[in-house]
């Protein structure tokens, strides 16, 4: 007879059903493979996958088992009904861990007190042991588990540290904390989008496989010995997953637009690329640093610090982490300002080591236009560019520049090229 391994709509879990005599009776390879991929559940009292995205070795570890079909129970939740099951569940799981806290913390009194009773009690303390004495051995004795039980009592103190960060937690995720913060926000939503992007494109490789095999096209090895209602089979799986992160980004949107009409609300901004511009200042919601925006990205902007403690570090910053901005008052558009040239032909342009301000390379302009220049590699003899003794036939275009700190220079790859003077 076949057995069914269950596909929990609800959780979006693989579940295994058999008994504890069952798996006793199996090889412990395969005890590791189970455990490897599955939890046992005593709510479901199955073993149920680790992962609800890759299950592909959960799937390969139940088919060993003899799980050969798919049984689907139940039906799929929203992304915002999994939240709120997470949330009730986390609300009960603080519950537990506060009261567990509360036990440890008694258990460590209790184990505390008998000691503690005997504080200001000197010969206690002091008392000493007569060796061969019966009764001199039996208070050594009895003062030893009074010693262990007090030591004993600082383990469940430690415990009772431990279930209280752990009640904290899970108040966390039944609070929704992270869910009011925008960086958290952004990061999940870039996560979805990468998600979809992916499964849209197997979405797309499963419909191009199942049309060259309804046309008896050659298709790759992996899937020639696959039947189409297989390779059906993955497309709607893909589907399935698709709809789900759909759902999912759209909550996260959901979520973002809660957080920004909020903002609104109290006269702030949730910024977009089409509020920056380089040049302008902006603090984010991690440091009360400025930094000056250096690039506008379509999701990022790039900027340099400007005040201590990160004065001169880089930065890449989300949208969604902007605070706030400011245009200073000498502000000019980059877009109005046109880059000079103020290069010649038979300039001498060089590149050089920051530690020690040693010619790297060097180069002669030969050509020019309004906005670049084509260089030609020279030698370099004794730190001295050698003008016109070109040691490369290759010439490039390069685009003129300005700097941070104001100075036109060519633009090299990843080096500036400054104009050389004797």
């Amino acid at each position: 007879m076949t057995k069914n391994y269950i596909k929990n709509m609800e959780t979006g879990k693989i579940e295994l059903h058999f008994s504890k005599q069952e798996y006793q009776a199996l090889s412990d390879e395969l005890k590791k493979e189970i455990q490897s991929s599955y939890l046992f559940s005593g709510t479901a009292k199955a073993w149920v996958s680790r992962s609800i995205h890759n299950q592909y070795r959960a799937i390969q570890t139940a088919i060993k088992l003899g799980f050969t079909e798919e049984e689907k129970v139940g039906e799929r939740l929203t992304y915002a009904e999994q939240l709120e099951r997470k949330q009730e569940k986390a609300e009960h799981r603080a519950e537990r861990y506060d009261q567990y806290a509360v036990n440890a913390n008694n258990r460590g009194k209790s184990l505390q007190s008998e000691l503690e009773s005997h504080h200001g009690d000197n010969s206690f303390f002091t008392q000493p042991i007569i060796a061969g004495h019966a009764g001199s051995q039996a208070f050594a004795n009895r003062r030893q588990k009074i010693y262990d039980r007090y030591h004993k009592g600082f383990e469940e103190y430690k415990k009772s540290e431990y279930f209280a960060e752990k009640a904290e937690t899970a108040r966390m995720t039944a609070d929704s904390t992270q869910l009011k913060s925008p960086i958290y926000l952004n990061n999940r939503i870039e996560e979805c989008e990468k998600r979809i992007r992916k499964i849209q494109k197997n979405v797309e490789s499963y419909e191009n496989i199942l049309h060259k095999k309804n046309n008896n096209e050659t298709v790759s090895s992996f899937y020639e010995n696959k039947t189409e209602e297989q390779i059906q089979d993955y497309l709607n799986e893909s589907l399935d997953r698709l709809e789900y992160e759909v759902d999912k980004l759209g909550y996260f949107q959901n979520c973002m637009e809660q957080i920004k009409n909020k903002l609104e609300e109290n006269g702030q901004k949730m910024y977009n690329k089409s509020d920056i511009k380089p040049g302008y200042l902006f603090q984010n919601y991690r440091y009360n640093c400025w930094a000056k925006v250096i690039r506008v990205n379509p999701k990022t902007i790039t900027a340099t610090y400007i005040e201590h403690p990160l004065t001169g570090h880089d930065a890449s910053c989300p949208y969604a982490e902007i605070k706030e901005v400011k245009i200073p008052e000498d502000w000019k558009d980059e877009k109005e300002q046109k880059t000079e040239n103020p290069f010649k032909i038979g300039d001498i342009v060089v590149s050089k080591y920051p530690a020690d301000d040693k010619i790297y390379k060097a180069f002669q302009v030969v050509k020019l236009t309004d906005k670049t220049v084509t260089i030609q590699r020279i030698e370099v003899a004794d730190q001295k560019p050698i003008q016109n003794n070109f040691i490369s036939e290759k010439q490039e275009r390069k685009s003129v520049k300005t700097d941070r700190q104001g100075n036109t220079v060519i633009n090299n790859d990843s080096w500036y090229l400054y104009l050389y003077s004797a």
